[in-house]
């Protein structure tokens, strides 16, 4: 395959790929260990919430979310800095079209535009050698399937957290957009999931 090119083929095309969406949280005998680590989670966070100001846990994840983006852009290929990163966040973006257009790859910019907040068209490969994701004609109807399985509301105390974890995963699996680091698109997509 070659690496600047768009995917043609998905890795295995079924009848129903939504098999890979489910179950939406693991079953009976591995729920138990998530659960215990999913108390200690809520108890350290409960206990570094009592020891951090406000304004300071804001400030803290504000740059984190900096960190965090600069590092996934690089897995992809992307070698955007954390100033472009903080300057795309509030809207400002670079004049440099090459620096949007088009998806990367480790090699460099791809000839497959990015479509910034559309479900992607195409088949897409993160590495350039092996497929990544549902057949992209399988993506409505599997991006349904993920918002009526990961409804906040069917999970209670700390199967809220274990379902978090569980829908990214899912998420991305699916990897609906053609450029996976798309902050925005990601964020938008995650974040009602993690009121």
């Amino acid at each position: 395959m070659n690496k600047n090119e768009p995917a043609n083929e998905p890795a295995k095309k079924s009848k129903n790929p939504a098999y890979c969406l489910t179950p939406p949280l693991p079953g009976n005998s591995n729920i138990g260990p998530l659960k215990d680590m999913a108390q200690e989670i809520i108890a350290a966070s409960a206990g570094l919430e009592g020891k951090v100001a406000g304004e300071t846990a804001i400030v803290l994840g504000d740059q984190l979310r900096l960190v965090n983006s600069y590092y996934s852009n690089l897995i992809e290929g992307h070698k955007t800095t954390i100033p472009d990163i903080s300057m795309a966040l509030q809207k400002k973006f670079s004049k440099d079209p090459e620096k949007h257009l088009y998806t990367h790859t480790p090699k460099g910019f791809s000839r497959a535009p990015v479509n910034p907040g559309q479900i992607r068209d195409v088949n897409v490969s993160v590495d350039g050698r092996s497929l990544h994701g549902p057949d992209y004609q399988d993506l409505p109807a599997l991006l349904k399937t993920f918002a009526q399985s990961y409804t906040p509301d069917q999970f209670h105390g700390d199967e809220r957290l274990i379902a978090m974890a569980a829908s990214h995963h899912r998420l991305t699996w699916l990897h609906p957009f053609r450029d996976g680091n798309d902050s925005s698109n990601w964020g938008r997509v995650l974040r009602p999931r993690l009121d």
